[in-house]
């Protein structure tokens, strides 16, 4: 429970059918709330989430269409205060329910997640998918001028690791979260180098 009630949905998204899904199996407890998986692959069965069929947004492109439902979410999550997202890849010691409690501890908060731990600032994250070609270079070398120009001090700071988000519903963050998931279909794909832009702003 969370804040007295059950109003916190946990979710991860598998788009594509490229990876398994992750069954949370290092979880001594399954925690509070509700836990969804949306996925377009008709044949994904869990023990640990209830999962939810869904149509990508874009259906030649799943990782945006990933990003789209990880930044702005499904409909299914509307009647809850309090999401967390989940990464497929990331595997959980501590119940979702504990982390958020832990996180969103300000009530001022609408948003938290985790700092990258290792890379330094934006411009490094940039500098580390150019030279490893994870994304298209001109998205990536016009993305980083519009930033430089826009907002040259995100540039300088930590970027978050975006792999986990825990969010307190408001319109404030829903407005943030679409212009987000703005950012991650006219720039990279790649959300973190838009998340600390959009945040700070």
């Amino acid at each position: 429970r969370y804040d007295g009630a059950v109003t916190l949905a946990t979710y991860t998204v598998l788009l594509g059918s490229y990876e398994s899904l992750n069954e949370q199996e290092g979880l001594a407890e399954r925690g509070d709330g509700a836990f969804y998986c949306f996925t377009d692959n008709r044949q994904l069965t869990s023990t640990f989430w209830d999962v939810h069929q869904v149509e990508p947004a874009l259906p030649s492109d799943p990782v945006r269409s990933q990003r789209l439902l990880k930044i702005v979410g499904h409909e299914l999550l509307r009647p809850f205060d309090t999401t967390f997202y989940l990464d497929n890849s990331v595997a959980l010691k501590r119940p979702p329910s504990e982390l958020v409690a832990d996180w969103l501890a300000d009530p001022s908060l609408d948003i938290a997640l985790p700092l990258h731990s290792y890379r330094e600032s934006i411009l490094d994250e940039f500098d580390e998918l150019l030279n490893g070609h994870y994304d298209d270079p001109a998205r990536l070398y016009e993305q980083l001028v519009h930033y430089a120009h826009d907002h040259p001090d995100s540039l300088t700071k930590r970027p978050y690791w975006t792999a986990m988000l825990a969010r307190r519903r408001s319109e404030r963050l829903d407005s943030a979260m679409s212009t987000w998931a703005t950012h991650v279909l006219r720039y990279s794909r790649r959300d973190q180098l838009s998340a600390r832009h959009v945040l700070d702003e």
